[in-house]
């Protein structure tokens, strides 16, 4: 209260937004949801962005969609916001229904080795192998018995 925050508590809903997603108790379906004149934006395809991120964006945003959509008439209704901002940062590809074929994923076994990686910062304009340089460093300044 001092910050002048509150809490409001809603009870016997039937539809409410959390997060990204609507859900509708009344029909059992869920769908995305957008604050009012929010809309999307995404990095241009020939930003200066790792190739990586750039070939997968399309397919996480429509993995997303999918996975917000109860069935393939919400998915429709609701990709056509993203569809318009992909076309915007220049993404041709269109977004398509996929059906969920989710199964449990099996429980990992065993303790995970701590592992440091290096990942060096990424940019298109650098022609310089960066991560040979720096283990041609680790090599000259920590020798193998070291």
């Amino acid at each position: 209260k001092d910050e002048g925050l509150k809490i409001i508590v809603q009870t016997d809903l039937l539809v409410t937004d959390f997060l990204d997603v609507t859900l509708d108790l009344t029909n059992g379906t869920y769908k995305p949801y957008r604050k009012p004149n929010d809309t999307p934006l995404y990095i241009h395809k020939d930003s200066n962005h790792p190739p990586s991120i750039k070939e997968n964006l399309v397919p996480m945003i429509n993995n997303r969609l999918n996975s917000i959509s109860s069935n393939e008439t919400v998915f429709n209704d609701s990709k056509i916001i993203y569809q318009e901002a992909l076309k915007k940062s220049g993404h041709n590809e269109h977004l398509h229904w996929k059906q969920s074929t989710s199964s449990p994923q099996p429980k990992r076994q065993g303790r995970r080795r701590a592992i440091i990686w290096f990942n060096p910062p990424f940019s298109e304009s650098v022609t310089t192998k960066i991560g040979k340089e720096f283990f041609k460093l680790l090599e000259k300044h920590f020798p193998p018995r070291h």
